[in-house]
């Protein structure tokens, strides 16, 4: 089992993986063009070929964990690329094509595995979900309250030929959404004055509050979400590069006690009786 860990944790074992992940995405991107059936035959037996790889791939991390499928399943990852590999072994998968097309699709996405900067990026975001929700609920409530006002002062009284950006609360907090894109804002502008003098007083103190302020608050959480993200990839690098240490340190112990124990059974083995001299 020592030896299918030092395997799977191998630089050269991802690299292959890899590699064949890439070979078999160029492989997945052929298929979709008009080629001959012949082509279209060993493009299939690709398929399978792939699947024989990642099936031994499989098996090999499986072993690793000593098939504890407990420790095995306590990242994430591991349950998607297992389930995307074993998904493509289900006779209801295998017999809708779409189904296959998309369980080989996410074979492709495995990709992931191998980009580090893109996992800590998710990480990060991941980080930064719960204050970016908080802020997106204060949006809301702000958006609810501006869109309120501008029903009270532009309901109704927009002029013929131009649209009803406030004739009700929901029509208000779309045109508000179009303020936080900043894209077309001064044309509604402009339309709003024709009602009401208030309307610049309106849309600027609304786009100085949700855009600006809000939306910077945004980018400071997500940098912060990505700074720690980056943290924990160090520590966590360090990490391995200590394990990695210990366990070849282990298998350094085992090969020395193994040596200890062959000459101790060397040394207790049974001398000849020597000759008695007159």
């Amino acid at each position: 089992m020592s030896m299918m860990k030092r395997i799977a944790h191998s630089s050269w074992f991802s690299t292959v993986i890899m590699w064949v992940i890439l070979a078999n995405a160029a492989v997945f991107a052929a298929a979709s063009y008009n080629l001959p059936a012949e082509v279209e035959l060993w493009l299939e037996r690709a398929e399978t070929v792939f699947l024989g790889i990642y099936a031994v791939e499989m098996v090999i991390r499986l072993a690793a964990y000593r098939f504890n499928l407990v420790a095995f399943f306590k990242s994430p990852f591991r349950i998607f690329e297992l389930g995307i590999v074993a998904a493509a072994f289900l006779p209801f998968v295998t017999s809708q094509i779409v189904l296959l097309r998309l369980v080989r699709l996410f074979r492709v996405a495995r990709l992931i595995r191998y980009m580090p900067d893109f996992r800590i990026l998710v990480d990060g975001l991941k980080r930064a979900l719960p204050p970016t929700t908080s802020l997106a609920a204060i949006v809301a409530l702000l958006s609810f309250i501006w869109a309120s006002i501008g029903w009270m002062i532009f309901g109704g009284k927009m002029p013929e030929g131009t649209p009803g950006y406030f004739d009700n609360i929901g029509e208000g907090m779309l045109t508000l959404f179009e303020f936080l894109t900043l894209e077309g804002w001064n044309d509604i502008l402009r339309d709003l004055r024709e009602v009401s003098p208030w309307a610049i007083l309106f849309v600027i103190s609304y786009i100085l509050m949700a855009t600006y302020i809000v939306v910077n608050l945004v980018v400071g959480i997500i940098i912060n979400a990505l700074d720690n993200a980056y943290r924990k990839a160090a520590t966590q690098e360090t990490t391995g590069e200590l394990r990695r240490t210990i366990l070849e340190l282990e298998e350094l112990v085992e090969r020395l006690n193994a040596q200890v124990g062959q000459q101790n059974s060397i040394k207790s083995l049974p001398t000849s009786p020597t000759e008695h001299r007159p």
